[in-house]
């Protein structure tokens, strides 16, 4: 029976809650057995392991926040000057912007098309480098209906910026 630590820093079977399960499955090939020898030296690695699968869901999570605000200024420090983003629309394939001249002009264009735009995180993962985000975008279409798409986005972040972000998106975009 292998026993890992977890963020918590107790030790379990990955079976003891959800988010166990999660963390169980996540880093798994991160630690080592957990073992009552070598308990605190692992930990030790753990936590800055975990530490470092963490990092991205922050710095998404601080560019959400920034996206909320409509701060453009503010998710652009959240970005690389090479970083790329592609958009889910138009479909099939959206659209890719490249460097932060083109993602900045990008998020300008849309936040004026779309002033009372909100992005609803309702789920976020964080592997490492990599972060994924399950979302509701809500805004109000022409009439002043509320409207809303639910997709994912896949980052890859590095030195505390993102580099790329791949959005996906359920069903079609229709502002009116």
């Amino acid at each position: 029976m292998k026993l890992y630590e977890h963020k918590n820093g107790l030790a379990c079977e990955g079976n003891c809650s959800e988010l166990c399960k999660w963390a169980a499955i996540i880093i798994i090939g991160l630690v080592q057995p957990y073992t009552a020898e070598n308990s605190s030296a692992k930990g030790a690695i753990l936590k800055m392991k975990m530490s470092r699968l963490e990092s991205s869901q922050r710095v998404v999570l601080a560019f959400n926040q920034a996206f909320n605000l409509h701060d453009v200024v503010g998710m652009m420090r959240l970005v690389s000057d090479d970083c790329i983003v592609e958009n889910y629309a138009p479909a099939p394939d959206g659209t890719t912007y490249s460097g932060k001249a083109a993602v900045t002009r990008f998020w300008k264009d849309f936040f004026y098309g779309s002033p009372q735009a909100h992005i609803e995180i309702e789920q976020i993962l964080g592997f490492g480098f990599r972060c994924v985000m399950r979302w509701r975008y809500e805004w109000l279409d022409i009439a002043g209906n509320k409207r809303y798409l639910r997709g994912v986005d896949i980052y890859k972040v590095s030195d505390n910026v993102i580099c790329e972000q791949y959005s996906y998106a359920k069903g079609s975009l229709q502002m009116v």
